[in-house]
């Protein structure tokens, strides 16, 4: 099976990055054909990794997030027409939604949540008490 794993944070640290990228590789093992695409401080595209740079600057950083990271959004439509993946395995990706979301129009997806991030923004804990 193609597997299309989109993330919105690449790092070594982190419960959610290091059990993505746990994820990916014992997918891989049982022979599955994984394409990890995150976003993190430098391009860098291998085989089977692809990170997009965010941007530098934070009103960018921002920005993209509210609307389009178009160098994410072009990367993410061209790698699932090359790599035309099976399944589309979302993870944590409440920091550039619509850049994930838009180019997946008619593919099957899976989603998995690591935290509460998507129902509290602010991520505080939106049940604390003041």
């Amino acid at each position: 099976m193609k597997i299309l794993m989109l993330h919105s944070a690449h790092s070594d640290s982190g419960g959610a990055e290091i059990v993505v990228t746990q994820q990916a590789q014992k997918l891989s093992e049982r022979g599955h054909e994984i394409l990890l695409f995150c976003y993190g401080e430098q391009n860098l595209k291998r085989k089977n990794l692809i990170i997009i740079k965010e941007p530098n600057f934070s009103f960018f950083r921002h920005l993209s997030k509210l609307l389009i990271h178009p160098g994410g959004y072009r990367t993410i439509k061209k790698a699932i027409k090359s790599f035309r993946p099976d399944i589309i395995h979302l993870n944590n990706i409440n920091k550039y939604p619509l850049t994930f979301l838009l180019p997946m129009k008619y593919q099957k997806t899976l989603r998995s949540v690591h935290d509460y991030g998507i129902v509290c923004p602010l991520g505080r804990g939106c049940a604390e008490t003041t």
